[in-house]
């Protein structure tokens, strides 16, 4: 059963393009919210450890001297700091400053710190053990108060020996928030770009569908035969691969028009010609027929012998006229087909001319297919140059935090620098944010050269499909002038014949004086008579079955011609 031609190729195509670019959002975010929490975290590690070497080394500032207890209080050299208000007011100043919690460790106790109801609890087991090791601690999910903060500890070293550590915190959940409003920012952007090339899909889908189904159009009403389509001036105006398949398709609806009249015309001629042979010979036959009759009554008796021989010449003359009759018919049949021929070697030419304009446009396609692809290539290497100026802005990021906690420091002293740190930051997110817009547009660039790649690659399928169709029409065209060859030869049989036929003529004529010139060879001749008679008869048979034959061969040639309708 002939399956139902829905024309939907271009929503194909598109639909693929928007299903794998929705696969490739997918996967994006999943990588990027990989590489976001990877980032943060070790952002987050610098941004703590550098919060606590500035709070250990401010505390060495502005207090100096040793660590110790007295009677459960902690000083720093002749410093009480648990009793000063203004070393608590510059941890909260650390705190509004960078929007970390800070603590103040003592051995294995929390003696001073910014987060609520923590002062005078131990810390762990395992930061004690390293802390007391003189190394650094961090984690993301340690609880504390009930909160899981994300930590770093550095530990204080006096004589070689610890007595101490500083604390610089935030909870998880704030790294998480900002993580996830990064994500969920990259989700809004794939659904908008991938709306947004729905949107040019289905323009372009509807746009150059109708165009292909037009040329098709064309295509199946030469297929089914009507030669009288008329392609749109607008298709044949169009300078792209479709204007050029639909110029090739007036051009061979032209051509073929040509042929096919022509060849309809040498039909009927030949169909009309080898009616009038057909009846020639049915008249010779008739002629003959009489003859033999005439010879009959010969060997009857002598007293009709000279009115048989009468008419025997009046038939012969009649004979004579039909054969020459039945030449003129051939020669003008042997010239039709040599007409038919060169319509056939011109079809011909116009096919291969046909098939090299195709393989120039299948090599024109090649070539924008290369193009495509160095664009692809080019849209890579920006990418790279895009992902150094993230970096970049990574970098200036840290820098001015480290600027705010140095002006956190100074006090109002240092609130320009404050403001200039605020404005460096500002800036390294806007160039953050550039380089995230330049990689979303070459992540497009390369969605879209991925596209163009796929409809090359399926428009190089349907030009050689249309190659393969173009083959197949030029060996029609060859088998139909093997056909024109054959009536030729045919007609040249039929001459043969009738040379044949003529020196019959010759033979009876001369038959039929030897009748008029020896009566007493009556019986002699009769006989010779009636042997060249069956001979002739054989012959006008001939003649006759090869005028049928050749009547049959211009019925079917006019029933193929037929199908093409001008």
């Amino acid at each position: 059963m002939k399956k139902e031609k829905n024309g939907k190729l271009i929503w194909y195509i598109v639909f693929i393009a928007l299903l794998g670019l929705l696969l490739m959002s997918i996967a994006l975010i999943i990588s990027a919210r990989a590489s976001i929490t990877v980032g943060y975290h070790e952002m987050g590690e610098q941004v703590m450890q550098m919060s606590c070497q500035e709070f250990q080394q401010l505390v060495d500032d502005i207090y100096p001297g040793s660590w110790h207890m007295e009677n459960g209080v902690l000083w720093k050299g002749e410093y009480d700091l648990q009793n000063k208000e203004d070393f608590q007011k510059v941890m909260d100043d650390m705190k509004a400053g960078t929007g970390l919690d800070f603590t103040l460790i003592m051995d294995k106790t929390r003696i001073i710190t910014t987060i609520d109801g923590m002062a005078g609890k131990d810390i762990g087991d395992d930061v004690y053990a390293a802390l007391k090791k003189g190394e650094t601690f961090k984690n993301f999910n340690t609880v504390i108060n009930g909160t899981k903060y994300f930590v770093f500890y550095t530990p204080e070293i006096e004589n070689g020996k610890y007595v101490g550590a500083f604390f610089a915190g935030r909870p998880s959940a704030e790294v998480e928030k900002v993580i996830n409003k990064a994500v969920m920012t990259l989700i809004v952007i794939s659904v908008i770009i991938t709306i947004v090339f729905m949107i040019i899909g289905s323009l372009v889908s509807n746009k150059y569908s109708k165009k292909l189904t037009a040329i098709a159009s064309y295509v199946k009403e030469i297929g089914e035969g009507s030669l009288s389509v008329d392609v749109s001036d607008e298709l044949l105006n169009r300078t792209d691969e479709l204007g050029v398949i639909a110029e090739g398709v007036e051009h061979l609806s032209g051509k073929l028009k040509d042929v096919i009249s022509r060849s309809q015309s040498a039909s009927e001629q030949l169909d009309a010609q080898s009616g009038e042979l057909a009846e020639s010979s049915g008249q010779a036959v008739e002629a003959s027929s009489m003859v033999t009759e005439a010879v009959t009554g010969i060997s009857k008796g002598a007293v009709s012998q000279a009115e048989s021989v009468e008419n025997a010449a009046s038939d012969m003359d009649n004979m004579g006229n039909n054969i020459e009759y039945i030449t003129g018919n051939v020669r003008d049949m042997d010239r039709y087909a040599e007409e038919m021929k060169e319509a056939c070697d011109k079809a011909m030419a116009a096919l291969d001319r046909l098939i090299k304009q195709s393989e120039e446009v299948t090599a024109s396609v090649k070539d924008i297919d290369d193009t495509i692809r160095s664009t692809n290539e080019s849209a890579k290497s920006i990418s790279e140059f895009t992902q150094a100026i993230t970096d970049i802005a990574t970098q200036t990021n840290l820098l001015s935090l480290n600027a705010s906690i140095e002006a956190a420091r100074a006090g109002d002293a240092g609130r320009g620098f404050a403001v200039v740190a605020d404005e460096i930051r500002a800036l390294a997110d806007q160039s953050s944010g550039s380089a995230d817009e330049i990689k979303g547009i070459v992540n497009r660039l390369l969605s879209d050269a991925a596209s163009s790649v796929a409809v090359m690659d399926k428009l190089n399928e349907a030009f050689g499909i249309q190659a393969a169709q173009l083959d197949a029409t030029r060996e029609d065209m060859i088998t139909m002038n093997g056909n024109v060859a054959n009536v030729k030869d045919a007609s040249a049989g039929i001459s043969s014949q009738i040379v044949q036929l003529n020196e019959v003529k010759n033979g009876l004529s001369e038959v039929i004086a030897d009748l008029s010139a020896i009566s007493e060879e009556n019986a002699a001749s009769t006989e010779q008579t009636t042997a060249s008679m069956q001979e002739l008869n054989a012959n006008f048979t001939i003649i006759n079955e090869a005028a049928g034959s050749l009547q049959a061969l211009a019925g079917e040639l006019a029933d193929s011609i037929s199908y093409f309708k001008l």
